[in-house]
């Protein structure tokens, strides 16, 4: 066993020297990732928008940002604009950013359209990349991993009790002294401006460590290890495969890639794009703090 494992040791650190070796002083593709909030808010997540923090997307002021947003994003003159809609939808979306062309499509209120298919339009770009999935929930689910999702019966004490655990983790924070997080039309921001706040280095990092330091830490049984495989399966293992397909949407060094997605996703797919060593990644906030 000791050698086995001395092996692959052997074996890590060989691969990884080579690694190094090749992907220093080469030319890469660059990728910046947009991390936003969800313009149509779903309220899919367990934290829900309350009415009176939403955003009026339909007032004209709301869609001049829009545009400045849009405006400044041309800026970093993206190769590929890649968005948080499922790979299985890429024929669908290209269906709509072709009628969209001609005219023949009114965006709904939502980042991916209101975001991707404007600036791709003024960019002449060909299409719009799906990139989104899910994790590799399969132990806890079945169905076809799309759209149908059916619990599996040894699961459901499991996703109960986590599901109270999470309401107690919300229950404290609604306790907590609130700051006015600018959203709402009543403690008004620019679209701009909450983005910038968003994607601040500091603002990132907080909300990553939330699944370390609290969804990962549930135990449905002393010592077990039910939330930390929860948010891997969910989680982790679903920003690699939105990390994996931005490596298939990937052709050439030339490739300037903006990834638009929910600003949750927005550490992890940096940390990912930076320890591959594949890729040039671009601080958003070179283009859009005020």
């Amino acid at each position: 066993m000791k050698k086995m494992l001395l092996f692959l040791s052997v074996i890590t650190l060989s691969f990884a020297v080579k690694i190094t070796a090749q992907e220093t002083n080469i030319s890469k593709p660059e990728v910046m990732i947009l991390g936003v909030f969800h313009f149509a808010y779903p309220n899919n997540d367990r934290t829900k928008i309350e009415k009176k923090d939403q955003i009026d997307f339909r007032s004209g002021e709301r869609k001049r940002e829009i545009e400045e947003l849009v405006t400044l994003l041309e800026k970093y003159k993206p190769t590929k604009i890649a968005v948080e809609i499922k790979t299985w939808s890429q024929r669908h979306t290209d269906s709509l950013y072709q009628e969209y062309l001609k005219g023949n499509f009114d965006l709904p209120i939502n980042e991916s359209y209101q975001l991707g298919f404007k600036l791709a339009k003024i960019l002449n770009l060909p299409k719009v990349y799906c990139i989104d999935a899910w994790g590799n929930i399969s132990g806890y689910f079945t169905g076809d991993n799309k759209t149908v999702f059916n619990l599996r019966k040894e699961k459901e004490n499991l996703l109960t009790e986590y599901e109270k655990y999470t309401d107690s983790l919300l229950a404290l924070k609604r306790n907590e002294p609130q700051k006015d997080n600018g959203k709402g039309e009543s403690g008004y921001k620019s679209i701009t401006e909450i983005l910038s706040g968003l994607n601040s280095p500091g603002n990132l990092a907080l909300d990553n460590a939330k699944y370390l330091n609290e969804l990962s830490s549930f135990e449905e049984k002393e010592y077990d290890y039910a939330g930390a495989d929860w948010i891997s399966a969910s989680w982790i293992d679903r920003n690699l495969r939105i990390f994996r397909n931005i490596r298939r949407i990937t052709e050439s060094n030339e490739d300037r890639i903006l990834v638009i997605f929910g600003a949750g996703h927005a550490f992890l797919l940096n940390d990912f794009l930076k320890g591959s060593l594949k890729y040039n990644v671009v601080p958003v906030l070179n283009y859009i703090k005020n």
